[in-house]
């Protein structure tokens, strides 16, 4: 999409756009007096603390401070740039939009993220591949963590092995380090008694699991040590990237969305097998 949109394109989205209308795709709105009222997606709400104007079609958390008119919320819901937002939304709704062709700048931030977007898919994969053939892997989530197959299905575990798979493998492939850099599979690491750097993978020997965002795209990762010292942490996330950023995603709210628009009530526990350990007991929300 190598496209900007006008201010009267941007007019044109929000006034013919009922903002409850798409807000309430994801999550269950209850009147409020003149308002409507539902739990915030954005941060861990456990009372419905979002508040939808009809009157003026905007938004507003008064717990976490996220608001804003219908391409706003579409734009932290999905992770979408304001042009894609905007295109996503005149698609939905059947709403002719010009077209503006975008800057250079843009053109090159745009085809930043969807690289790594591809790279990150392509992360997913060879984490779910290096699972199936990792007993040790296997054995931990099934044995130590008795997790069933449906959910680590459902999660999407994988595996990111003690080398530098992605670093060597997937730099062979094309995929140029600076890029896999970015996106937090790669890192450039000080050797401090030498004076030297070097590069490696940033999730090595660990159990890994996705972050997704609305629109079923894989942001970042998570990733649990299988033989944790005091100088490797148990538990690593991907850095804040263009496309991640760790304070806005909440680990297992794609899985969980649905559950939670039918309840209106969500759990919130500490780490990532707290959240699936629920989910296998039947708290899918």
């Amino acid at each position: 999409m190598s496209y900007n949109i006008s201010e009267l394109d941007k007019e044109k989205l929000k006034e013919n756009i009922r903002i409850e209308d798409e807000i309430g795709k994801s999550v269950k709105l209850r009147k409020a007096g003149i308002n409507l009222i539902g739990l915030c997606p954005f941060h861990a709400d456990k009372s419905p603390s979002m508040y939808v104007s009809h009157k003026n079609n905007t938004y507003k958390c008064y717990a976490c401070g996220a608001g804003g008119d219908v391409i706003d919320f579409v734009m932290r819901e999905h992770g979408l740039s304001f042009t894609e937002a905007c295109h996503q939304l005149a698609k939905d709704y059947n709403i002719e939009i010009s077209r503006i062709e975008l800057s250079p700048e843009e053109k090159a931030r745009q085809t930043v993220r969807e690289s790594m977007s591809i790279a990150i898919a392509a992360a997913q994969s060879q984490f779910a591949e290096n699972l199936q053939n990792t007993q040790e892997a296997i054995t931990y989530l099934k044995e130590k963590r008795g997790l069933s197959d449906e959910m680590i299905k459902r999660y999407h575990a994988g595996y990111a092995p003690n080398e530098n798979k992605l670093t060597v493998e997937f730099v062979k492939k094309g995929y140029k380090f600076d890029l896999l850099e970015s996106a937090s599979l790669t890192n450039t690491y000080t050797d401090e008694e030498r004076g030297t750097s070097y590069q490696a993978d940033f999730f090595k020997h660990r159990i890994t699991f996705p972050f997704f965002n609305n629109s079923s795209k894989i942001l970042g990762f998570t990733g649990r040590h299988l033989a944790p010292t005091d100088r490797i942490p148990k538990f690593k996330n991907s850095r804040d990237t263009a496309l991640f950023t760790k304070g806005n995603n909440l680990f297992g709210l794609h899985q969980a969305k649905k559950e939670i628009a039918r309840t209106s009530k969500a759990f919130f526990v500490e780490g990532q097998f707290d959240v699936i350990a629920f989910a296998q007991f039947g708290f899918q929300n």
